[in-house]
């Protein structure tokens, strides 16, 4: 029998390169200005042929994904991003649902919050509450993404996830994590949220705030999602009742 950790073992790749190609460049794209970018600068961002490229924008622009910038020969995101944004069942919803909580968790607490979902291999930003305490945040702003392992809110979703789709995502994300945390330790701090139903991360921003985070009930929000805090100086913060705090706030959704 097998006894290395599921994580450990090599996962086939399965997902299409010409689809991974095409989010590639929708969220290239989505970090640049509106001027846009052109052809060259998107295949050398993503390391690929201009032709291969070019096929890609084409069947996105098809679609309204990808349209023309000002200049010929630049592109920026279309209309359809924002259109399948604001269907009836989409990111506003959710964002709608549990904005409230975000208020009043940072209302009784003055730490900046954070809503993150579920977005492939990373935990993307999708509403902020600004605290009275002014503090950087790793995932920055709304539309910030960061690899599902670093930051208390990923782990939560982490934790809320199967052991086989988790394996997947430890596999996938070890590279990338790398530079900043070890997969050991977010297998450990996985273990911690399971146990503790909270998750705690000091970022690498600050050594002296803390970073805490609960989950989102998937029958509230039917997304895997999770409710992130940032507060200042770990050594006076209670993060348990912090915590049980956030929990209460979250449950009332």
């Amino acid at each position: 029998m097998n006894k290395q950790p599921v994580w450990k073992r090599k996962m086939g790749k399965t997902s299409s390169t010409n689809v991974e190609r095409g989010a590639e460049i929708l969220l290239k794209l989505g970090e640049t200005a509106e001027q846009g970018m052109t052809l060259a600068e998107l295949a050398e961002l993503l390391g690929d042929t201009k032709p291969a490229t070019h096929r890609a924008l084409v069947g996105l622009s098809k679609r309204g994904f990808v349209q023309q910038a000002g200049r010929r020969g630049r592109y920026r995101l279309g209309p359809a991003i924002y259109a399948l944004a604001m269907t009836p069942f989409s990111t506003r919803a959710v964002v709608e649902k549990v904005r409230p909580a975000l208020i009043e968790i940072s209302s009784r607490t003055g730490g900046g919050t954070y809503l993150l979902a579920r977005a492939g291999l990373d935990a993307v930003c999708i509403d902020v509450e600004e605290g009275q305490y002014i503090i950087p945040s790793t995932v920055g702003g709304i539309g910030g993404r960061q690899p599902l392992g670093t930051g208390a809110g990923s782990i939560c979703i982490l934790g809320m996830m199967d052991e086989r789709n988790r394996a997947t995502i430890y596999s996938s994300n070890e590279a990338r994590i790398a530079d900043k945390i070890t997969l050991d330790r977010v297998v450990a701090s996985v273990a911690f949220f399971e146990k503790n139903g909270y998750a705690i991360n000091t970022p690498n921003v600050q050594a002296s705030t803390i970073n805490i985070a609960v989950a989102v009930p998937t029958d509230k929000i039917r997304i895997l999602a999770a409710v992130s805090i940032i507060l200042p100086d770990r050594t006076l913060v209670d993060a348990q009742k912090i915590a049980d705090l956030m929990r209460s706030v979250v449950d009332k959704l």
